[in-house]
This record gives C-alpha cells, sequence and structure tokens, in this order.
C-alpha cells in the first residue's frame, strides 16, 4: 500500500497548506492504513480496511499535486506520486488500458475501417471499432499484440518470451506513459530474467530466448490512427549474449492518451509471472478475466449496487462458449470445427481448474444455470 511509502506521506505533508478537508482526512486515512492511528474499534475488519483504502486511493486521485507531467498537464497526488517511484514494481500491478478500441471479430468486410465515434481521436487498426464494454474476448492487449505482428496463441508449453515480456512492459510503465507521454523506463538484466524465469532460469539455454524475445518486439508493427504512426514499446538499450545480471536495460513505452493517470486492470504481478512459465491458456484466461472484472467490479474487486438498486451486480458470468472466447476468441467455423471446438473445451476447462487449484480464483456456479462459471477472484486477498 502506498501509505507505507515515506515519498507518499512526505509529500502529503509538503503539500498541505491548504489544509483541505480532503488534505486532512487522506492524512489521517494514510496514518491508519499504515498501522499508527486506529479511528475506533469498528473500523479494525478487513472489510472496514478495504473500504478505507478505496476512500484514500480516491482522495489521493482527486487531490491535485504541485507538479505537473511532461506534457504540462496537472497530476494528481497519486499520480505525481507513482512516477516520482519510477518503474512500477509493485506486487498488485496495474496493465494499463488498451487503445480505446476493439477488435471486431466478424470477417464480413476487412476492406473498410467500422465507423468509429468523432468526439475524440481513437487508435485505429484494421477491424476495430470502438470498446464495448460487454465484449466477452480474449484481454485487449493480447489482439493488439497479435496486430502488431506477435501470436499470442503460439503453441508449447508456458508463454512465448516476447509475449510475457510485452505484457511486463505495459505494467512496468508510470502513469505517465497513459496519458501519450513518452516514458523511459531503467531496468536491468536481473528484472528482466525475474519477470520471465520467476523460479530460476539456467544462462546458457534462457539468455538466448531473451535476446530473441526483445529482437521480435523490436520487429513488431506500428500503430496508426491515419495520421501518425508509433510503436507503444520498444528496448533502446538491451541485453546480448554478453551481458551481467546488473547490466542497464533501456526501455521506452508510449501509448495513446488514457483518461485517468492511475487508470488500470489490477493483476497479481507473480501469479501472472507463474502462469506464464506453464500454462499459456491459463495465463491468457487470467489476463482475460482481470479485464472483465476491472469493466464490471468496483476496483476490479467487488460487486457494486448501483444507485436506486436493492442488491449488487452479480459477478461476472460465462457460459460454455463465453469461457472458449476468453481464451481462443471467435470458434472457428468450416472445416474440423467440431474437432477445434471440443479441444478447445478441454484446454479451457483445464484453464480453469489450473486458476482454481492455485488459488487465484474460487470457481462459483450460477445459481440458475450451473453451466455458467461466476469465477471470485482471490489473487489479491
Amino acid at each position: 500500500m502506498l501509505a507505507r511509502h515515506p515519498a507518499l506521506v512526505g509529500r502529503l505533508l509538503a503539500e498541505d497548506a491548504t489544509s483541505s478537508a480532503d488534505t486532512r482526512e487522506l492524512i489521517g486515512l494514510l496514518m491508519y492504513v499504515a498501522g499508527d492511528w486506529l479511528p475506533d474499534a469498528a473500523a479494525a475488519t478487513p472489510e472496514a480496511e478495504r473500504t478505507i483504502q478505496d476512500r484514500a486511493l480516491r482522495l489521493a486521485s482527486r487531490l491535485p499535486s504541485t507538479e505537473t507531467g511532461h506534457d504540462d498537464k496537472p497530476l494528481s497526488l497519486l499520480a505525481a506520486v507513482r512516477e516520482a517511484l519510477g518503474a512500477d514494481r509493485r506486487a498488485q500491478g496495474m496493465i494499463p488500458p488498451a487503445p480505446r478500441v476493439r477488435i471486431v471479430e466478424a470477417p464480413e468486410d476487412r476492406a473498410r475501417l467500422p465507423i468509429l465515434p468523432t468526439q475524440q481521436r481513437q487508435l485505429t487498426l484494421p477491424n476495430m471499432s470502438a470498446t464495448d464494454r460487454d465484449v466477452i474476448a480474449p484481454a485487449a492487449w493480447l489482439r493488439v499484440f497479435d496486430r502488431l505482428g506477435g501470436n499470442y496463441m503460439a503453441q508449447g508449453r508456458g508463454v512465448p518470451v516476447e509475449l510475457r515480456l510485452f505484457v511486463e512492459a505495459l505494467a512496468w510503465a508510470p502513469p505517465a506513459a497513459r496519458r501519450g507521454v513518452l516514458a523511459e523506463i531503467e531496468l536491468t538484466v536481473r528484472d528482466l530474467v525475474r519477470a520471465v524465469w520467476p523460479n530460476g532460469w539456467q544462462r546458457g539455454r534462457d539468455l538466448p530466448k531473451l535476446v530473441r524475445g526483445i529482437d521480435r518486439i523490436s520487429a513488431f508493427g506500428v500503430l496508426s490512427d491515419g495520421r501518425f504512426r508509433w510503436r507503444p514499446l520498444w528496448f533502446q538499450l538491451s541485453p546480448d549474449l554478453g551481458a551481467g545480471m546488473d547490466d542497464p536495460v533501456r526501455l521506452y513505452v508510449q501509448l495513446p492518451a488514457v483518461a485517468g493517470a492511475g487508470a488500470g486492470a489490477r493483476f497479481h504481478r507473480d501469479t501472472l509471472r507463474r502462469l506464464g512459465l506453464h500454462s499459456a491458456p491459463a495465463y491468457r484466461l487470467y489476463l482475460a478475466l482481470v479485464e472483465q472484472w476491472d469493466r464490471k467490479l468496483r476496483r476490479g474487486l467487488q460487486p457494486y449496487t448501483p444507485e436506486g438498486a436493492n442488491a449488487p451486480v452479480p459477478l461476472p458470468g460465462f457460459g460454455p462458449a463465453e469461457r472458449r472466447r476468453l481464451i481462443f476468441g471467435q470458434d472457428v467455423t468450416g472445416r474440423n470445427e467440431s474437432k477445434v471446438r471440443y479441444d478447445r473445451d478441454k484446454a479451457t476447462e483445464r484453464a480453469f481448474m489450473d486458476l482454481t487449484r492455485d488459488g487465484v480464483i474460487e470457481l462459483r456456479h450460477d445459481e440458475r444455470d450451473p453451466r455458467i462459471y461466476r469465477p471470485r477472484r482471490r489473487d489479491l486477498d
């Protein structure tokens, strides 16, 4: 929790000249979360602490900082602190929102781009349109990865090194990169190794894979909105076969501007890395569920109660076909259709069971239709 980091508390105290009610409340909440102050005995419950943490983060994201970003726009207090801390290495990471587009899976007309809203410039790639909150599909960044020239469906044990590096780079990016600003991220070879091989590596076998993975990312295509072309990320300084573990790595990330500097889907970094080693379907499923939870739950964690409603919204539910789409996208048609669907169903069930066995989710069935899964996340407990 940011409350335990001296940079945040120090900045709060330095910027408390106005002594606004919001600032005073935030300082009190942070003192409580850090364990220095307990408001009352009734608050000393896990549920109350989660509520207090949520309130603290909302206040921090709302309060202005005295600093501005690289684009001279004011930063929130929360964004200023996170950027001052550099690369995001928290156990609970945040994957920034994908460009405000989604891939249209229907192949009916690949010669024309769909009509897009005109209120603001949008990133467009072939067969993409405005984000649909209710779409059931693989995680958006995996689809962008494919459009750039990757292959998130590559066969083999575990996930391709270049895909894991791609996702890690997005998660390392500070909030500045989410506002269309070019962000420079200083890492070491050790950071890359720990991200891709968290259980240890064999240098002679794995270092060439790391070098090849970075080379493949460097060979990716570019994003375009019809006027400008740019790469979302690239390695300006990267290891070669003679690199040492403490040698520097320099990564640049620049994404289309996203409203809210702290925006992003929360995930557990070690869980994602572990899945990347052993199971590509479970890795893809976890990223897809993280995206679904972020869209439909409060801060990606708790169901919320809409205004005027008597009960919270249910956990997101997925029938058999929707579960397949979370991992594999739209079903194939034509020759071998039945066999492909059967194989995908088996892989999908194994992926859900893997996440359940590893304690990432608690698998629940819909009360009215047991064929529908309503997984409750346990990765951030």
